[in-house]
């Protein structure tokens, strides 16, 4: 046994020796030498590549190493030693990639994996990424301002912890939660709005400021010019209101200082009903100072062309306590995170259950809806319609009937018809700028304040038009008065009660014209075209008139003709008052004249075709182609030249 032991050795030894006299610097390895991944050296050792270097003939490989998630401190605060795939995977040799433990992601294993992937509704970032491009610019009321990067962040873990940045409406660790419509609740009192202030200023004295600054807000941003003058009150509004997060601002600004400078003054008045935020970006309707940024790269202080300083943007608080809410729901219903819908409580509506609803009364004489601001400086709408439909009198916005039949409209294209009833304006007047006012029915009453028509013309077809207090301007289209009268009274003393010019100089039309359809009666007790009287004591009196005989007729007061007088036919009848003809003469072609009182003519020529008077005529030439007869009284003329007889009784 021993000696067959012998023999064995020795054949194996023989045969060892023969395989490695027939191996000339072989070595190890699967398939090939050092199994692909490396030299062989002439002592028959792999000289491995660097990711293969574990095994002596190269047949694995490396996984990538970093910051292990957890490991035994090597000093005071030190820890957290290089591991292969963090100590949270394992290492697939054959490929050298780490297959990492449930909830952990990276080459390495070296990130903590977004929950659902954000149930691709966001996007995964190391804490380095969200502090850079999600952090705040600068510190609240940072000067000069801000660079547009947010904050390093350089721990252990910067590029190892991450998290979601949602989509704008959504929210939660993994984004799946929609953000419900937000908004003010309705019951709370005397709040104000969030107002900032913008500063901006050059550094440098006497420079001027150019280029632009960026504004930044809760993940929004704009740009604006850097020279306040080219940026106004209107602009800083549309700017402000651009941004999804903004739904209404008002903005004031104060004068440009020297260096093209000024501050502006935000008020925030409302927020978008649907809210532009996310689980990073969002507030309850009072955002803090260091949710506004304001980045300057962009802009220089400049003097003769040359840069001298920086530009300087900074944010202020104005109003920042007591502010109207901006909750979810506003306050007043139940958030559905998974419709991302409002469930409202009993007497609240609308998508954000913001609008009080008061429920149907059965009551005679209580309120059926009441919308009440009761905030002392309320400057929002107290009723607000609105259609995804642009102006079409195809719907209404508003629609009134009373017991089943029609009484107003107002129609999508921004008509008003009032079926029933008339437009009374009691005060503040009524401006028409374009289209006219027809009114068909029931007239219109303006009490106060007047009637402004700058282009259309005002059609009255029926009842009148009644201005009681107030003025009425009518720039373009006239007045037409189809159905009615024109009543203008006054009780000022000193004024013009009605006053019609006519400025163009090539005018040659009628300024006043007195027209009637009726034709002449031929007799005295008929209509007027015009008539004058007095009523001091309640009793009218006539002055004159021109009726329908057709005549003018004086009956009170007498006639002063300063330019004289010609009258072709129907004669000039003075009943009272005498007539005085100062200069120009008096001259009567046919039908003669009848005066029942003294006519007086110092120092022009009566030319009479047939004279009647019961009184005194004096002057000092008259030439008859008639007869003069006098009844009564005494004829006193200077000079009287006549080819037929002269008759008086003195």
């Amino acid at each position: 046994m021993a000696r067959m032991r012998g023999v064995v050795l020795k054949w194996a030894a023989a045969l060892l020796l023969a395989s490695l006299n027939c191996v000339n610097a072989r070595c190890p390895g699967f398939g090939q030498s050092c199994s692909g991944h490396g030299n062989c050296t002439t002592d028959n050792v792999c000289q491995c590549d660097h990711e293969w270097n574990i095994e002596p003939d190269c047949s694995t490989k490396k996984c990538a190493k970093s910051e292990s998630w957890s490991s035994r401190a090597t000093g005071y605060n030190v820890g957290h030693s290089l591991a292969e795939c963090g100590n949270r995977g394992t290492c697939d040799r054959d490929a050298g990639t780490c297959v990492c433990d449930a909830g952990f992601t990276g080459q390495a294993c070296e990130r903590l994996a977004c929950p659902n992937d954000c149930s691709g509704k966001g996007e995964c970032l190391t804490m380095y990424r969200a502090g850079r491009d999600l952090g705040p610019d600068t510190p609240a009321g940072f000067k000069p301002g801000g660079d547009g990067i947010g904050p390093i962040y350089k721990g252990w873990d910067d590029f190892s912890l991450m998290g979601c940045a949602c989509d704008w409406g959504y929210t939660g660790s993994d984004c799946s939660l929609r953000m419900c419509p937000k908004g003010d609740d309705p019951l709370t009192e005397n709040q104000y709005y969030r107002m900032i202030n913008v500063t901006t200023n050059a550094t440098a004295v006497s420079a001027n400021l150019n280029g632009t600054f960026e504004v930044t807000f809760d993940g929004h941003s704009f740009e604006f010019p850097a020279n306040a003058s080219k940026w106004t009150a209107s602009d800083c509004e549309a700017s402000w209101e651009s941004l999804d997060n903004v739904h209404d601002v008002r903005c004031t600004r104060t004068p440009l200082t020297n260096d093209w400078g000024a501050v502006w003054t935000v008020e925030f008045v409302s927020w978008p009903s649907n809210p532009a935020q996310n689980n990073y970006f969002n507030h309850q309707g009072n955002p803090p100072l260091s949710s506004f940024t304001c980045d300057t790269t962009s802009a220089r202080a400049m003097k003769f062309g040359k840069i001298v300083g920086n530009a300087s943007c900074y944010f202020g608080d104005v109003q920042n306590s007591n502010i109207r809410e901006y909750k979810d729901c506003s306050g007043r219903g139940i958030c559905s995170t998974a419709s991302g819908s409002c469930s409202c409580y009993s007497g609240f509506t609308g998508s954000n259950c913001e609008t009080a609803a008061t429920p149907l009364s059965t009551q005679t004489n209580a309120d059926v809806l009441l919308l009440h601001a009761k905030s002392s400086d309320y400057s929002g709408n107290a009723l607000h319609v609105k259609t995804s439909r642009s102006a079409n009198a195809a719907f209404n916005l508003l629609y009134a009937e009373s017991n089943g039949a029609d009484t107003f409209t107002l129609k999508g294209s921004g008509d008003v018809v009032m079926a029933k009833g008339g437009l009374t304006i009691t005060s503040g007047g009524q401006t028409i700028t374009a289209g006219g006012l027809t009114v068909t029915a029931g007239g219109a009453t303006v009490t106060s304040g007047g009637l402004y028509v700058t282009e259309g013309g005002a059609t009255v077809k029926d009842t009148g038009l009644y201005v009681l207090n107030a003025s009425q301007t009518i720039y373009n289209g006239g007045l037409q008065v189809s159905n009615g009268t024109v009543v203008v009274e006054t009780m000022r003393n000193r004024s013009t009660i009605m006053r019609v010019a006519a400025k163009g100089n090539g005018f040659d039309g009628a300024v006043i014209r007195a027209e009637s359809y009726q034709a002449a009666t031929g007799t005295d007790n008929t209509y007027k075209l015009f008539e004058a009287v007095y009523d001091a004591d309640g009793t009218p009196t006539k002055v004159f008139s021109i009726t329908g005989k057709p005549r003018t007729q004086v009956d009170s007061g007498g006639l002063t003709v300063v330019g004289g007088a010609t009258i072709r036919s129907g004669g000039l009848n003075v009943s009272a008052g005498g007539l005085d003809i100062a200069a120009g003469g008096l001259r009567v072609l046919y039908g003669g004249a009848t005066i029942y009182g003294d006519v007086n003519i110092p120092a022009e020529q009566l030319a009479v075709n047939g004279i009647s008077a019961t009184g005194v005529i004096s002057g000092t030439s008259a030439a008859f182609g008639g007869s003069i007869t006098a009844s009564a009284g005494v004829l006193t003329i200077a000079g009287v030249s006549s080819t037929a007889v002269i008759t008086g009784t003195s």
